[in-house]
């Protein structure tokens, strides 16, 4: 039987075989393809972006610096929005009973207490008593805020 006799589907007729193309041209094709490789791209340089931000975020987060005075959180309840309170405060005082059960903190230029966490109270105490200066102990205290508490990483002389 021949091709051009047979009936049904794969019905072929004499002569060179064409098909047809019935759908957009390949250029529109093509360029769909790239819009829709670029869209992808684009979203995931967005997602990069996005968790290089949040990284550099929790890390500015993580420690923070905070410059002033070491108090102990009894005394500057009581004094410490007077003038020169700071400066005057003795390692005397910081080493009392009651001051040291208090906890330890730093009074910052504004006058703004900023409360140590409890390791930091052990840190502090430390520090303290290797101190060699008796008063105006300003310090540089390291670690991670957490509303008007702080979570010591380091505490260093300024």
């Amino acid at each position: 039987m021949r091709n051009f006799e047979q009936k049904g589907r794969n019905r072929r007729l004499p002569g060179p075989q064409l098909s047809f193309y019935t759908g957009p041209a390949p250029s529109v094709l093509v360029r769909l393809d790239i819009v829709l490789a670029m869209s992808y791209q684009s979203d995931m340089k967005k997602l990069v972006l996005t968790l290089l931000l949040v990284m550099a975020a929790s890390a500015f987060a993580a420690d923070s610096a905070v410059k002033g005075y070491l108090v102990d959180v009894a005394c500057a309840s009581e004094e410490g929005q007077t003038p020169g309170f700071g400066a005057k405060h003795s390692k005397g005082c910081l080493q009392m009973p009651d001051c040291e059960r208090s906890g330890y903190a730093v009074l910052t230029e504004d006058r703004k207490v900023i409360r140590f966490d409890k390791d930091g109270n052990d840190q502090a105490r430390k520090f303290i008593a290797a101190l060699t200066k008796t008063k105006d102990i300003r310090v540089v205290v390291t670690g991670t805020m957490s509303g008007d508490q702080i979570a010591v990483n380091k505490i260093e002389l300024q």
